[in-house]
């Protein structure tokens, strides 16, 4: 009977290591994905380092992996792009009274679904989406 068990045992074992694996290696697939996304999003902006930026779920500054969940069957990215090429603050040129205005910061959630193969992606407010080849690097 112990030997049954044992075995019974060892074979949920081996399927619960093999789901997790699989799990494992979708969430890196994803996370993959979305840096390339994000890095061709970057190129495409021209963006300088360190204007886009990750937001977790409780609204905190976080990295690109902490930021990524997932609901209603796509995987969300919750991001801040900061629209000003200085530092933060804008000076007038001629103002002697030293006069700035803020950085404009736009917030966006990403939606993403389908495989790493071919994938959809849209603002998660709009109803307009695009179609990626996640195969190819020049499609990002």
């Amino acid at each position: 009977m112990s030997e049954i068990s044992k075995t019974v045992f060892e074979d949920c074992c081996a399927a619960y290591e093999e789901a997790f694996q699989k799990v494992e290696n979708y969430l890196e697939d994803y996370g993959q994905l979305m840096g390339n996304l994000i890095t061709g999003l970057e190129v495409y902006l021209k963006a300088p380092d360190g204007r886009i930026t990750f937001i977790d779920r409780q609204g905190q500054k976080s990295s690109l992996r902490e930021s990524m969940y997932l609901m209603e069957g796509a995987w969300k990215l919750e991001m801040a792009v900061c629209m000003c090429k200085d530092n933060g603050v804008r000076h007038f040129a001629a103002s002697p009274s030293g006069l700035y205005y803020p950085s404009q910061t736009v917030y966006m959630t990403l939606a993403v679904c389908g495989t790493t193969d071919s994938f959809t992606v849209k603002l998660d407010q709009y109803n307009d989406e695009f179609s990626i080849k996640g195969t190819s690097i020049n499609s990002f």
